[in-house]
C-alpha cells in the first residue's frame, strides 16, 4: 500500500462515514419532532402543570447553589449543539488526514495503531437489537508525540497500514507473500534459479541451513548480549508498578471519601427538609469540578514528560521489550526473518486457508514474523478472530472464532485438492473450547487413514481420498502428532492452494507479558520459555520437512 491509496482509503471512508452520520441525525431529528408533538399535545390538554413542573426543573429552588439551576440546561444545550460539533469535527477530518499524510511522507512512525467499530444505526427491539451500517475506525499515535489520529477506515485495510507505519521492510514482505498467495510452485522454482522480478536477496535464500540452537545456547546469548537491557526494562516495570501501587489505593480511598460525604451531606439535608437530593449535588459538584480540572493538569504534564522522551529518544516500556528483546531473540533464531509487532495477516489471508466459512470475520492480532527458514517462506503472527452477528442480544459478546497462533508456509507438494485435520477435543475440551468449530469448513468427505493413534487425536476432511494420503504420508502424520504432544497445542491444518496452515487454537499469546511479571526472574524463565514457544513455531517447517522438495 503506497501513501497515495491510503490517503483515498481514508477520503473514501470519511466520505461513507460522513454520509451515515448525516442519515443517523436525521433519523434522531425526526424522532425528536415525533417526541415534541407528542409533549405538545399533553401540554394542551393537561394546562399549565406540565410548563410550571418544567420551569422549577430548570430554575430550582431559591435556597439552591448558583450552579445547580445551570446543570439542566446545561445537559439540554450539550445535547443540542452535540451533532453540530460532531458535524464540525468532520469538516475538518480532510485536513486532519492530510497533516497525518505529511507526518507519514516525513518517516513519521507508529507507536501504537488501535481499531474499533461503531454502528452508525441501531433499532432496539426489546431484549435484542439489529445494528447496522458498521464504520471501522483507527486510532494513530505516533511516537514522537502524544496526539491521536482518529480515522475510518475499512477494516480489511487495517493490517496494511499497521505495516506501513511500523517501518518494516516493505519490499522483503511483499516477496514472502508473493510466493505464498501469488504465484504457483513452478513460478517460484523458476524466481529462484533465474533472474526476475521475483529473485530473492541473497539475505533472504537461505541456502544454508539454519538449525534452531538449544537452551543452553540461548541463555548464554542472554547473558552475552541482554543482560543489562533485561535489567534495565526490569528496573522500569518495577518503578510502574510501584507506582501504580500507590496511585490506585490511593484513587479509592479518594473515591469513597467522596461517597461517603456525599451520603452523609444528602442525610443531613433530609434530617433539615430537604428531600430534593440537592443536598447531595452542592457537595458532588464542586468536588468533580475539582477532580476535572486536576486531570486535565495531570495529562498536561504527562503530556509534556512524553513529548521529552520522544525528543531523547527513550522509547517506551512495550517498545523496549518488543524492539530490545523479543526483536534480538527472533534475530537469533534466524537473522534474516522480519519482526513487525504491530503487524499481522488481514481477513484475506485468514480466508484464503478454506479452513472458515467466509464471513465479514473481525481480525485482531499483532507480532508478525515473515521471511524464510531454511529456504521456506511463511507468516506466523499472534491472531483474535470474532464475529458478531446483526441480530444480537445487546449484552451478548461477538463469538470467539480462533485465539492464537496462525501460521502459514508454502507446503512442499503440489496437489490440487483440500485437506483438514481438526482435533479432536473430546468432552472436557468442548466445555473449554471457543466457538471456532461452529466457523470451521468440513468440505468433503472424512477421510480414514491407518494410523489409529493419529484417528484418535485427529479427524481429517477432503474432496479427494487419493490426495489426502498422498499428502498425509505416515512420515508427515507422525510428526504432526509429535508437534501436538511436544507443544500441548490444538492445531487446525489445512493444506489448500499449494500451502500449509497452521492454527495453534491455544487461546494465548507467546509475547504476553504479565504486568506483574519478571524478565529475570528464576534466571531469567520467563524470557527462555519465550524461547522455546517461538522455536516451536519455526521448527514447524523442520518437523514436516517443508523445506524438502517433492514434486507431484
Amino acid at each position: 500500500m503506497t501513501n497515495t491509496e491510503l490517503k483515498e482509503l481514508f477520503l473514501k471512508e470519511h466520505k461513507r462515514d460522513k454520509k451515515l452520520t448525516f442519515i443517523n441525525y436525521g433519523i434522531i431529528c425526526l424522532g425528536i419532532l415525533l417526541l415534541a408533538g407528542i409533549i405538545g399535545y399533553l401540554f394542551i390538554h393537561t394546562g399549565t402543570s406540565a410548563t410550571e413542573a418544567l420551569s422549577e426543573a430548570f430554575g430550582g429552588k431559591e435556597n439552591d447553589p448558583w450552579y445547580v439551576k445551570y446543570i439542566f440546561i446545561a445537559v439540554l444545550a450539550g445535547s443540542i449543539l452535540y451533532p453540530f460539533y460532531s458535524i464540525w469535527k468532520l469538516s475538518k477530518r480532510p485536513q486532519q488526514i492530510d497533516e497525518l499524510m505529511n507526518r507519514i511522507e516525513s518517516g513519521a512512525r507508529a507507536n501504537s495503531v488501535d481499531e474499533y467499530k461503531e454502528y452508525k444505526i441501531t433499532i432496539p427491539l426489546g431484549k435484542s437489537s439489529y445494528k447496522f451500517c458498521p464504520v471501522s475506525y483507527v486510532m494513530i499515535n505516533l511516537k514522537d508525540e502524544l496526539k491521536f489520529y482518529k480515522l475510518p477506515l475499512h477494516n480489511v485495510y487495517v493490517p496494511e497500514l499497521k505495516i506501513l507505519l511500523s517501518g518494516a521492510d516493505i519490499n522483503k514482505l511483499n516477496q514472502v507473500r508473493n510466493e505464498l498467495y501469488t504465484h504457483t510452485d513452478e513460478e517460484t522454482a523458476a524466481a529462484d534459479s533465474n533472474s526476475s522480478a521475483l529473485k530473492r536477496p541473497l539475505s533472504m535464500q537461505n541456502s544454508e541451513p539454519t538449525p534452531i540452537k538449544s537452551v543452553d545456547e540461548f541463555k548464554t546469548f542472554l547473558n552475552e548480549n541482554l543482560k543489562d537491557t533485561i535489567n534495565k526494562i526490569d528496573t522500569q516495570r518495577k518503578k510502574t508498578r510501584t507506582t501504580a501501587m500507590i496511585m490506585i489505593p490511593l484513587v479509592i480511598i479518594v473515591v469513597l471519601a467522596i461517597i461517603g460525604y456525599a451520603y452523609y451531606s444528602n442525610f443531613k439535608a433530609v434530617e433539615g427538609g430537604d428531600y430534593s437530593g440537592m443536598g447531595t449535588m452542592k457537595t458532588i459538584v464542586p468536588v468533580f469540578a475539582l477532580l476535572i480540572v486536576g486531570g486535565f493538569g495531570y495529562s498536561f504534564y504527562m503530556k509534556q514528560k512524553y513529548k521529552e522522551k520522544a525528543a531523547s529518544g527513550e522509547l517506551t516500556a512495550a517498545e523496549s521489550i518488543n524492539e530490545g528483546v523479543f526483536k534480538k531473540i527472533i534475530k537469533f533464531i534466524n537473522p534474516t526473518v522480519e519482526y513487525i509487532p504491530m503487524g499481522h495477516i488481514g481477513l484475506p489471508e485468514f480466508i484464503e486457508s478454506n479452513m472458515f466459512i467466509q464471513k465479514n470475520y473481525d481480525i485482531r492480532g499483532n507480532d508478525q514474523i515473515s521471511g524464510y527458514h531454511n529456504g521456506v517462506p511463511f507468516i506466523m503472527c499472534e491472531l483474535w478472530v470474532s464475529y458478531r452477528r446483526n441480530f444480537t442480544d445487546e449484552k451478548e459478546s461477538p463469538d470467539s472464532v480462533f485465539a492464537g497462533q496462525f501460521f502459514v508456509a508454502r507446503f512442499n507438494k503440489n496437489f490440487t485438492s483440500t485437506v483438514y485435520i481438526k482435533p479432536k477435543l473430546g468432552l472436557k475440551g468442548s466445555w473449554t473450547n471457543n466457538d471456532i468449530n461452529g466457523y470451521t469448513q468440513s468440505v468433503g468427505d472424512k477421510v480414514k487413514l491407518e494410523d489409529p493413534e493419529f484417528m484418535n487425536m485427529f479427524e481429517v476432511y477432503s474432496d479427494d481420498q487419493l490426495d489426502a494420503r498422498y499428502i498425509l504420508t505416515p512420515s508427515l502424520m507422525e510428526r504432526i502428532k509429535d508437534l501436538a504432544k511436544r507443544t500441548k497445542g490444538q492445531y487446525y491444518i489445512a493444506f489448500h492452494n499449494n500451502k500449509i496452515t497452521v492454527l495453534n487454537n491455544n487461546q494465548s499469546s507467546n509475547f504476553g507479558i504479565g504486568y506483574f511479571e519478571s524478565l529475570t526472574k528464576d534466571d531469567n524463565k520467563l524470557l527462555i520459555d519465550f524461547y522455546k514457544n517461538i522455536s516451536d513455531e519455526f521448527t514447524i517447517i523442520d518437523d514436516l520437512k517443508l523445506n524438502v522438495r517433492i514434486w507431484k
